[in-house]
Order: C-alpha cells, then sequence, then structure tokens
C-alpha cells in the first residue's frame, strides 16, 4: 500500500476520553491531523479510527501498527473550504462519507454542504462518536452518525441517520462511499439474478477494461485498471464488500457490511453492493453499499446499519 503515515501529535492532545469493558478499553482522543484541527481519533488495543469533522468524514482506519487501509488526496491535506462559500467544485478529499441516493435524482457535482460542510462532533459516555453535519436546504435533507468501535477487535459499528428537515415527505436512500487505498483486488458477492450476467452489472455504457472483473465461484473479483476508471454493482442479499491489501506480503482483509431488507426496493436497479475503480494517478477504489428507498416524514429520520472489519495479521508499517 502505498500513501504517507498519518502525522499525529499524540502529545499534544486537546482531551481525552475512554470507554472500559473488562479489561479493554476504547480511548477517543482530539488531535491535530495532518493539517486539520480537532480530528478525533478513536482507538482500542487493536485498530485506529480517525474523523475529521472540518471535512465531515473518515480519514483514517487500519491495524494500530500497520497502514491505512482509506485513501487519502495528498494534494488536499489539511485543505479547508470556506464555510461561508462552499462553492459547486467538488474536492476529493478520499476517506469515507454519506451521500443520498439515488444519484439521478441531483447529478453531479455532490451537494457541498452534505459533502464537505463539515460536522459537529459530541463524544458520548460510551465512548461513540455523536456526529451531526449540516443541513442541505435545496435538498432538504441532512446526516447524522454514530460511530462505534469495539472495545477489543477492529468492528466498527456506524448508525448512519438520514434526517428529513424539509416539510413533505421525502424517498431517499443512504449511500456510504469508503474510498480504499489502491488495494490488490476487492471481492463482492455475486448476483444470481439471470439479468446480472456473470454475477454483476456495470454502470455507464462504456465498456469495462479486461479483466476488471471477474466472476470466480460465488463472488466477483475486481481489480483497478490504471488506465481506465469502471464500476460494477450486484442486487445479492448477502451484504458484504472486502478489499485485500499485501502489506510486507502479509495480507489484510478490510470488509464493509450491511443487512439486506428483503422485499424493499434498493436505488440504481438493485444495485446496493457497488465498487469503483479509478484510473490513476488517483490509486483508489470505492466500496459503496446503499440501503433501501426509505419514506421519511418531515422531522422524521431514518437509520442505515453498517460495519467496517479488518482481518488477518497486524501488519508494520511499510518502510518509506
Amino acid at each position: 500500500m502505498r500513501g504517507k503515515h498519518w502525522a499525529l501529535s499524540v502529545f499534544m492532545l486537546l482531551g481525552l476520553q475512554s470507554a472500559q469493558s473488562g479489561r479493554a478499553q476504547v480511548a477517543v482522543t482530539r488531535i491535530d491531523y495532518k493539517g486539520w484541527k480537532d480530528a478525533c481519533m478513536m482507538r482500542n488495543r487493536t485498530a485506529t479510527l480517525i474523523f475529521v469533522p472540518q471535512i465531515g468524514r473518515i480519514m483514517h482506519y487500519g491495524f494500530n501498527d500497520g497502514d491505512n487501509v482509506l485513501w487519502e488526496n495528498p494534494e488536499l491535506e489539511g485543505n479547508l473550504p470556506d464555510p461561508l462559500n462552499l462553492g459547486k467544485d467538488w474536492r476529493n478529499y478520499g476517506g469515507d462519507k454519506l451521500w443520498p441516493a439515488p444519484q439521478a435524482r441531483w447529478g453531479w457535482p455532490p451537494s457541498p454542504t452534505l459533502d464537505r460542510g463539515g460536522a459537529a462532533v459530541e463524544i458520548s459516555s460510551n465512548g461513540h462518536l455523536l456526529i451531526t453535519g449540516l443541513v442541505d436546504s435545496v435538498l432538504g435533507i441532512g446526516f447524522k452518525r454514530e460511530i462505534a468501535l469495539d472495545s477489543k477487535t477492529s468492528k466498527v459499528t456506524f448508525r448512519n441517520i438520514l434526517i428529513n428537515a424539509s416539510k413533505q415527505e421525502l424517498n431517499w436512500s443512504v449511500w456510504q462511499i469508503t474510498q480504499v487505498n489502491d488495494p490488490e483486488r476487492v471481492l463482492i458477492t455475486a448476483s444470481s439474478n439471470p439479468n446480472f450476467p456473470n454475477g454483476f452489472l456495470s454502470f455507464g455504457d462504456a465498456s469495462l477494461p479486461e479483466g476488471m472483473a471477474v466472476l470466480v465461484g460465488k463472488s466477483v473479483e475486481f481489480k483497478r485498471d490504471s488506465k481506465k476508471s469502471g464500476k460494477i454493482g450486484s442486487d445479492s442479499p448477502i451484504g458484504w464488500i472486502e478489499a485485500v491489501f499485501k502489506t510486507n506480503d502479509k495480507p489484510v482483509r478490510f470488509k464493509l457490511s450491511a443487512k439486506y431488507e428483503q422485499g424493499k426496493e434498493y436505488p440504481d436497479d438493485g444495485r446496493w453492493l457497488q465498487i469503483y475503480g479509478n484510473a490513476d494517478p488517483a490509486k483508489y477504489v470505492e466500496m459503496e453499499i446503499l440501503s433501501p428507498l426509505a419514506k421519511i416524514a418531515p422531522a422524521k429520520t431514518y437509520t442505515f446499519i453498517t460495519q467496517w472489519e479488518l482481518k488477518g495479521e497486524e501488519p508494520r508499517k511499510t518502510k518509506r
């Protein structure tokens, strides 16, 4: 894996709060992270997660002695959008964030308010991060997140909450997008739907590069192409996407998962599990998972629960 080590000013922490379970402990520390102020670092004896409120996203996740599995844009380290003039240009910071789906309703670029408008963070008494983002006044929606790192393992549970801030009923899906740092391959559960040839459907009219997506047993194996971007999706009810990395010749697996809701309508022709591979020079792959479409009354919310998990030996950081 490539990318710079995250610079951590542990000795300049702004605050500390812990949640204990037996001998295990999750520490939540306020730190400066790559030029961003007041970031929240969650850490137990196994894994570390860092959320950056100033840009409203997770920017680091990995084993304590390992590399960051998330992709970070080195050209935007410490970059801050003007909160009074977010503009329409998209800034691809990397990391993990939430968007509303289907994208066809808002086109491109994404709402700057939801994408990079910043967030307020509270640390609960049990050591969870309680995140409140800004509300997009045009779409009439906003997001909240509760992030909980397990007391002993690498497991992270997300309560992704979509808020209807409008005066009418809305129908949206929660779309979690996790950009990972140039994995060796990404696996997705294959569809058994006859309308999904080879276990998946691609996005867009252009054909995929040869070998980008291949059916292997009951999974589809996806590999990023250096010259051409491509995207696929599956409607499989087995809800996981897994990136496989090799660091110092030790395989590390990073899984994003959620529960499929039978009988519910999903965006994108049912493709609720999605993988996007970006061409060089930005070497990342997106693991994307979508909730069912949810009808939400004014002032009400909808919650979509997802999980992360790392598996494999805890690798030492690669030498630079």
